[in-house]
């Protein structure tokens, strides 16, 4: 489970949480209280990068970049990164991977499955192309796929048996997919949503708890004299298993985003950013009850004070 640029990122049993009180330090939380415990101090000019949590919620695995620019230099700031693992129960880490001339891509990674050995990433573009890619624990790749012309954003399911990948072309007129694969066989396809002709899909996707379907939102191009706040939006659940996909609610304007569901699988948590007569962007954070009709407000602010990157919902706003 990987959520956010860095912390925080709540554990699967969501019994721990990480945060960080600079760029440059990583601590951990009981969520059912107790003093919090540093886990890691970077050495001066190193950061964090995404930190993502072992299936098992015993390890992590995160990247440090350090940032490598001479004194005085002008040019685009020069950074190396190593991608290692920690394992909580004893404070060792293990560098998997680090960069090296002629690999200009930062790694993401998304989830370590230690049950299975396995350790799943995302790469910057290399070539054009956006590559996804498992390990083993020791950094060697097992498997990779590589998808010219595009980005992809990925998510595993609450397992880590399957991954999620959003295909986003960079070609005018390309089309936009959702395909559910092995989370370690990325090649294999077992499921593939596409969204209607003339919608585009949303960046944003979240599994329901028990992984059993996904949900999204797409937006219609079809007007493309419509401002942003105008454009129709359908929120929608797919079924994991089939791809079969059902409505869930009409909304208007593209930047409606399905951000988490509730951890009993009733409630999904939206976000719905917006732009006043006076150019100041807000964002609301609102649940949706999967009728499609309930709706629950539960916070309104400017965009630029919101990190709408969501930790977890530990359980439903409103229970009947």
């Amino acid at each position: 489970m990987a959520v956010g640029d860095a912390v925080p990122v709540l554990a699967p049993d969501h019994h721990h949480v990480l945060y960080s009180t600079t760029t440059t330090d990583l601590w951990l939380l009981d969520t059912f209280g107790g003093l919090p415990r540093r886990l890691l101090v970077l050495p001066a000019r190193s950061f964090l990068g995404k930190i993502a949590w072992s299936d098992d919620s015993t390890g992590l695995v995160l990247t440090i970049y350090t940032d490598r620019t001479p004194a005085g230099y002008k040019g685009i700031a020069l950074s190396s990164w190593a991608l290692m693992t920690l394992d909580l129960q004893s404070g060792q880490t293990h560098i998997l991977t680090r960069s090296s001339p002629g690999r200009a891509f930062f790694p993401q990674p998304l989830g370590w499955s230690r049950h299975a050995g396995r350790l799943f990433l995302l790469e910057g573009q290399d070539g054009g192309a956006a590559v996804y890619r498992v390990l083993d624990e020791n950094g060697a790749t097992l498997e990779r796929l590589r998808v010219p012309d595009s980005t992809l954003q990925a998510t595993l399911s609450p397992d880590d048996r399957n991954v999620l990948i959003a295909t986003f072309p960079y070609t005018a007129g390309g089309h936009t997919t959702l395909s559910v694969r092995p989370a370690a066989h990325p090649s294999r396809v077992l499921v593939t949503v596409r969204p209607l002709r003339g919608w585009l899909l949303s960046s944003f996707t979240a599994w329901a708890p028990d992984g059993r379907s996904f949900a999204y939102s797409a937006a219609s191009v079809q007007d493309t004299t419509l401002p942003t706040e105008r454009i129709p939006v359908q929120l929608r659940i797919a079924d994991a298993a089939t791809g079969t996909t059902r409505l869930l609610r009409r909304e208007q304007g593209m930047n409606t985003h399905v951000l988490a569901w509730s951890l009993d699988g009733r409630v999904l948590l939206l976000g719905r950013e917006t732009v006043d007569a006076s150019h100041t962007d807000s964002l609301t954070l609102y649940g949706l009850h999967l009728d499609g009709a309930s709706e629950y407000l539960l916070h309104t602010g400017e965009a630029a004070e919101t990190h709408i990157d969501v930790v977890g919902w530990a359980r439903p706003l409103i229970t009947r």
